[in-house]
């Protein structure tokens, strides 16, 4: 994709954006209507038209302004795929049907342009290092709603129920948890045999066990897939640091923990293509071949909302005006729910409170070489995001 190109996207989607952000402000605001920072209210709308304009419309957060460089933050490494996709947008988004060539467990989830219906459950496919505890917060503690995830609530009831668990942290609501958890394939199986989405008590289910849930669970109801979306380059380092300091998690490794992020890069502790082999139900001793990838690219077309890590606060508004809930709960006008958003927002830890890393080629290098098809996807998903514009519902308030 040329200079060219990229600055006619740019100034095409500029004012859609700008919206998007205008919406995003309210949720930067305190209960008095003052920005509390300065990265939020019209610092924000400055920054992201200065980064608009230079063509860098990713902020980097650990490895510096240019962390992306090695492919075009618009264009993608398909541009044919992507030049496709950004012709048509004055155009209907492609709602070809591609189930057929797809992986058996898609089956199960809806096509994203395929009306939203109450027995439809949103599922958040929670990549590691992308967000999604973060997501699952602002579900939870600012709009209330019924949650299946990693922490479940504890109770001796083997029926499956839902319970108010823990405290709200002076946030609006008291988390609202299925007493049952999402974080193993064990878990998983307990679903299943709880009957969780058969009971249609739980209004979101988050998990990173895709293909396990989509497979076992939404057989009778189907799901909604949703995923936030990241630069592989920053979810591998962040990734990496997360682990050094886990040393209370189940799958602590010492020797993992030990090494250098340059040694660790060029392990087999390095899951590589971890996105697309994920989508592709690929194990890690098989390679993934580039007509796969283009398989991948067709789920998250048909699939899933994307939302980029990069435009967090963007993508959390995407994923709320999709499932309704910007109407629903008032999200731009409430006081209350915008400041539970600012305060989700500036304080979780979606990014991953570790070290700066160097921006360096010799990093990138090693990594893009190794998951070179989840950088095509993120690529794909950042046109895909702009692309699915179309699908979302008018002004809802």
């Amino acid at each position: 994709m040329s200079t060219e190109e990229t600055k006619i996207f740019l100034k095409r989607w500029a004012p859609i954006v700008t919206l998007c952000v205008a919406g995003v402000l309210y949720i930067n605001m305190d209960m008095s209507g003052q920005a509390r920072n300065a990265h939020t209210g019209p610092e924000l709308t400055r920054q992201l038209s200065t980064a608009m304009e230079q063509e860098d419309f990713v902020v980097d957060l650990h490895l510096g302004d240019s962390a992306s460089s090695i492919q075009p933050q618009f264009g993608g490494t398909d541009e044919e795929t992507s030049r496709s996709l950004l012709q048509v947008a004055g155009g209907e988004y492609d709602t070809s049907d591609a189930t057929t060539s797809l992986p058996a467990w898609t089956k199960n989830l809806k096509n994203i342009w395929e009306p939203v219906a109450d027995d439809d459950t949103p599922f958040l496919w929670a990549v590691p290092r992308t967000g999604a505890i973060a997501v699952n917060d602002i579900f939870t503690y600012c709009l209330g709603l019924r949650m299946a995830n990693h922490r479940g609530a504890y109770t001796s009831n083997a029926t499956v129920g839902v319970y108010e668990y823990g405290s709200n942290r002076n946030l609006p609501h008291v988390p609202k948890l299925v007493n049952v958890r999402t974080s193993t394939k064990a878990w998983i199986d307990e679903c299943e045999k709880r009957e969780l989405i058969e009971a249609q008590v739980t209004d979101m289910f988050i998990s990173p066990w895709l293909t396990q849930a989509a497979d076992q669970l939404f057989k009778t109801y189907k799901a909604r897939g949703f995923v936030m979306m990241r630069n592989p380059v920053k979810r591998i380092v962040d990734e990496f640091y997360f682990h050094q300091h886990s040393t209370q998690r189940g799958d602590w490794n010492i020797e993992k923990a030990a090494m250098a992020l340059h040694q660790y890069i060029s392990s087999e502790y390095m899951v590589e293509n971890l996105v697309t082999r994920t989508l592709m139900k690929k194990e890690e001793d098989f390679d993934i071949s580039a007509s796969e990838m283009e398989v991948a690219k067709e789920i998250l077309r048909t699939k899933f909302i994307v939302g980029i890590h990069e435009w967090f606060d963007i993508s959390i508004l995407r994923f709320e005006r999709f499932f309704g809930y910007v109407k629903e709960f008032n999200v731009l006008t409430n006081l209350t729910v915008n400041n539970c958003h600012y305060h989700s927002l500036a304080y979780a830890h979606h990014v991953g409170n570790h070290p700066y890393v160097p921006n360096t080629e010799e990093i990138h290098e090693v990594i893009y070489k190794r998951n070179w098809a989840d950088f095509e996807l993120y690529q794909y998903a950042k046109n895909l995001f702009a692309y699915q514009e179309k699908l979302l519902p008018g002004d809802e308030q």
